[in-house]
């Protein structure tokens, strides 16, 4: 090799303090704080990589964030995290909530105020159902016992919980989230609505909060409340008397308990307690660390309160938004008493129920499960393929199943409703690679996969990158197949490593694109053109992950091509930009083909598959691009930089 190249271990002569060393002890590029917002954003960091842990690149991406607040690009951080999120461009919900505590706890109050506000004012854009929202205040206690001694409820926080609640969603669907959700990360609505003391403006909200706080002895009040409001006029009073007939009706046990917050599992404090209850001045403190929970709660009142139930202000009787809310809670207790599967069903069809509505009793039954297809969403639908085909609703075999196998591939074949359901193409590869193989990651479940269903899944696996026309370039598509890249998981998943996150990619620019040669390397590389003629991609990762390479260097696609004279507009390298073998860097390698091939635009994509700081594209050089692996929006970026537009 010329010595106008460089040995991989050291720097270029001249551009030491551009280069930083990576940690297979390569020199490398590191890329911008932004790029790497996008690559933590899309890829997580749940297990790490081969040479990091996941709490040391969970520590490095979180400095990473600060710094762009620091720097005065919060705003901007808030803007890239609502974008991955509402187009569904991140395969997991998880980093972008992470990175928006972030923004509205670690951020100074004083200089970045506008960072703050626009944190919270994205919440119910990021947060959409309560697994998220639960999330986000289990991360935002975690940042406030790091930032300061505040517990972490000041006013915009609570403020923005409570929007969450009465402004972010219309009451029906509202009553169908708190339903569906109830608890997650260790807290559940009733925790959250006794800590921001929500005001509710409407009846339905009134019932909705009511039924959080008591559950269903708020809907067993209600037909009294429907007879008493007959007159507007003493609304106010007459539902005073109620609340003072219910309370005289309250068993002792009720009678003896304080209206004070638990966040504990127990709601209820026990009645043998009343000892403790008469130390009226008490303040109390409950800390529970393993929720993250941490806050003061203090008895404003001297005195016990009798219970307070909601006054509603109009005729409720009249009011339709408070008559559906009051169907469906009224069919979400019935169902749980139900005693015949023909009940269930007829419950599930008449409020299009999910699963978490179902007592567990029912969830081996195939008749219930064939009523929750009809209506469920298509996440869901990829979620309980598995269970669907081990009872047997699912199945090649059986006559009976063809109508409900009919209904699974034709919402997986609907471009339009995978778009709208922002279901990843992460997730469907997922689903295709654990379905496929019959058993679950977690447990004991096994099934028999139904062919049809795993076509549907490897077609929608496609469908779900955002539709890219061919360029007409002549491309050469690289990947990693070293030992890191098997090392280092998608998403925290098991299921799915690098090298065949990697394959899949190759795949999809395989299938738009023409002109294209395909290899795999290590410090050696490996002509693979024959894998265009797999037609389903899991027999591609098959037979990709049989490759038993070792170390990495990324400069050898270039290298091969300049060897064998072969014509590139684009090369593409799939890695994890941890390289360390070879007598040339590849940005090196690259500007060597473009003057021996004369062809000086010839351009470089890397696509990097893990959440660290480094790439080997040189940031100086316009036809160098760093892509997110796995972002749904990587086909068509790599697309208009091929075509010169970006």
């Amino acid at each position: 090799m010329s010595k106008k190249f460089t040995n991989q271990q050291q720097p270029e002569k001249g551009r030491e303090n551009d280069m930083v060393r990576n940690n297979a002890g390569g020199f490398v590029f590191e890329v911008d704080d932004m790029v790497r917002l996008r690559r933590f954003l899309t890829l997580g960091c749940e297990t790490g990589t081969y040479y990091q842990n996941a709490p040391q690149l969970k520590l490095e991406n979180t400095k990473s964030i600060t710094e762009l607040i620091d720097k005065g690009r919060g705003l901007e951080v808030v803007e890239t995290i609502v974008e991955y999120s509402v187009e569904g461009r991140a395969a997991k919900q998880e980093p972008g909530i992470f990175a928006l505590a972030i923004c509205a706890k670690l951020a100074d109050r004083k200089k970045f105020k506008d960072t703050i506000d626009a944190a919270y004012a994205a919440v119910p854009k990021v947060c959409r159902i309560p697994t998220t929202l639960f999330l986000f205040v289990k991360y935002c206690l975690q940042f406030s016992k790091l930032q300061s001694k505040s517990k972490g409820w000041g006013r915009k926080h609570r403020e923005s919980l409570a929007k969450w609640y009465k402004n972010d969603h219309d009451a029906k669907k509202l009553a169908y989230l708190i339903t569906k959700y109830q608890s997650r990360e260790g807290w559940s609505h009733r925790d959250l609505l006794r800590l921001i003391h929500p005001k509710p403006s409407t009846n339905s909200l009134k019932l909705i909060f009511d039924y959080i706080v008591n559950g269903k002895d708020a809907l067993v009040r209600i037909p009294q409340n429907l007879i008493q409001l007959s007159n507007e006029k003493n609304e106010l009073k007459t539902n005073q008397e109620i609340s003072n007939k219910q309370n005289e009706n309250e068993n002792e046990k009720e009678k003896d308990k304080n209206m004070t917050i638990s966040t504990d599992k127990n709601e209820n404090e026990n009645e043998n307690e009343n000892e403790k209850e008469k130390e009226k001045d008490k303040n109390m403190t409950i800390s529970t660390d393993k929720d993250q929970k941490e806050m003061k709660i203090e008895e404003t009142d001297k005195k016990k309160k009798p219970k307070q139930y909601p006054v509603y202000t109009n005729d409720i009787a009249n009011d339709k938004e408070f008559q559906q809310v009051f169907q469906f809670l009224e069919t979400v207790e019935k169902i749980k008493k139900s005693e015949t599967a023909e009940n269930v069903i007829e419950l599930i069809k008449e409020q299009n129920l999910a699963r978490e509505h179902i007592p567990t009793v029912w969830l081996n039954t195939k008749e219930i499960w064939a009523a929750l297809l009809e209506s469920m969403p298509l996440t869901a639908t990829i979620r309980n393929l598995g269970k669907m085909t081990e009872i047997g609703l699912l199945s090649a075999d059986s006559k009976d199943s063809q109508k409900y196998n009919d209904i699974v591939v034709r919402n997986f074949l609907n471009e339009e409703y995978l778009k709208k359901s922002r279901i990843h193409p992460f997730n469907v590869f997922v689903a295709l690679k654990v379905y496929g193989r019959g058993k679950g990651i977690k447990g004991n479940l096994t099934w028999k996969p139904v062919p049809k269903i795993l076509n549907a899944l490897d077609e929608a696996f496609y469908l779900t990158f955002n539709y890219v026309e061919p360029t007409n370039k002549r491309w050469l598509l690289g990947v990693d197949v070293s030992g890191s890249m098997s090392c280092a998981f998608i998403s925290g998943n098991p299921a799915v490593c690098a090298r065949d996150a990697a394959a899949a990619m190759m795949s999809v620019i395989t299938r738009v694109e023409k002109d294209t040669h395909l290899c795999a390397f290590s410090t050696t590389f490996q002509n693979v053109d024959y894998l265009k003629k797999e037609k389903k991609l899991e027999g591609l990762i098959s037979k990709m992950s049989g490759f038993a390479f070792g170390g990495t260097d990324c400069a050898q696609p270039m290298i091969y091509a300049l060897e064998k004279r072969i014509p590139v507009d684009v090369f593409v390298v799939m890695t994890d930009n941890e390289t360390y073998s070879g007598n040339i860097h590849p940005f090196q390698a690259i500007k060597n083909y473009r003057k021996e091939m004369n062809i000086p635009d010839a351009k470089l994509v890397v696509i990097g598959f893990t959440a660290t700081k480094f790439s080997i594209a040189d940031p100086s050089d316009p036809y160098m691009l760093d892509v997110v692996g796995f972002d749904s929006s990587a086909p068509g970026i790599i697309q208009s930089f091929a075509n010169g537009l970006i």
